[in-house]
């Protein structure tokens, strides 16, 4: 409950801080639950496997505005690159915002967001973006309700009765969900998404500390970068705990200080597929025309495993 209410504050200070200071943001990101295509009141499509579809939403506690995220499985799934390349886009849109300083907060999930290639997006991002700094801050695990649960809610509760059959039509009834302040959704394609985890293969160190001791990372609670020495990381294994420091230089040749190129997270032969049990599932609601004809062709189109 301690860990819980130090981080509880720690969101209520950046807020505030982001609220009285245009340059500086503060952000809270989750990933909304599994949204299911088609989605009608049918029961032919209740016992039919689905084509599933993710929303990493984005809420800036500063302004009030919520980034949403979409794609579907054909696309990408809900692993740490796919989440990495999110946020690193949200932070490129502050950036053009003008903001300097940015702290953000998450829950716990190791495969996510806690993680070496998580890290490597804030170092990439202070050096590449021009932040004077980026902080992340994770939330009390099994405590981590925030701003996005409400966004959630309002996205769900705005589409429970309108029938959904693609992607694009998740991303309208998102945009259409809030009408004061509407959400800004981005539907993404497989091109979007960045190789982190390559790019974390050209960072020295994400081992050891500058102590010898080994990065405990499912335990760590604050990650922060600065301008001033962007090569090292600052972390936290507890609110209000010492300091650590962790030396994450590149391997350069040569003493060259360009940063490294990113990479596509998939080639074009290892695009996401759908498998062949779910597709003929999805077949066979069109052809008992339960999924409307004018939707056929999203569906034909999804690429399938062999």
């Amino acid at each position: 409950m301690e860990n819980k209410n130090l981080a509880s504050d720690a969101k209520e200070i950046a807020k505030s801080i982001a609220e009285s200071n245009p340059c500086e943001g503060a952000a809270c990101f989750d990933l909304q639950q599994v949204m299911m295509l088609p989605k009608a009141c049918q029961s032919g499509i209740y016992f039919s496997r689905k084509l599933n579809n993710y929303d990493l939403s984005i809420y800036s506690l500063g302004t009030g505005h919520a980034y949403c995220y979409v794609w579907n499985k054909t696309i990408g799934g809900r692993g740490s690159c796919e989440i990495a390349s999110c946020v690193f886009s949200f932070l490129n849109t502050m950036a053009s915002d003008n903001i300097k300083s940015i702290t953000t907060f998450s829950d716990n999930c190791g495969g996510q967001n806690r993680n070496p290639i998580f890290l490597t997006i804030l170092w990439y991002s202070v050096k590449a973006l021009g932040f004077s700094k980026i902080c992340h801050k994770y939330l009390e695990r099994g405590l981590t309700q925030n701003e996005n649960d409400s966004v959630h809610s309002t996205i769900e509760r705005s589409c429970k009765n309108i029938p959904v059959y693609t992607t694009s039509q998740w991303v309208t009834c998102m945009r259409m969900a809030r009408r004061s302040n509407p959400y800004h959704v981005t539907e993404l394609t497989s091109e979007d998404f960045i190789d982190f985890k390559e790019l974390s293969t050209k960072v020295r160190n994400l081992d050891t500390d500058s102590e010898g001791s080994k990065i405990k990372f499912l335990e760590i609670k604050t990650i922060s970068f600065s301008s001033d020495c962007p090569d090292t990381a600052v972390i936290q294994y507890d609110y209000g705990c010492s300091l650590i420091n962790l030396n994450v230089k590149p391997r350069l040749r040569n003493n060259d200080n360009t940063l490294p190129a990113l990479e596509p997270h998939f080639r074009q032969a290892d695009f996401p597929k759908l498998s062949k049990s779910k597709n003929d599932d999805l077949m066979t609601l069109c052809e008992k025309n339960t999924i409307p004809q004018a939707y056929h062709s999203f569906y034909k189109s999804l690429p399938v495993a062999l």
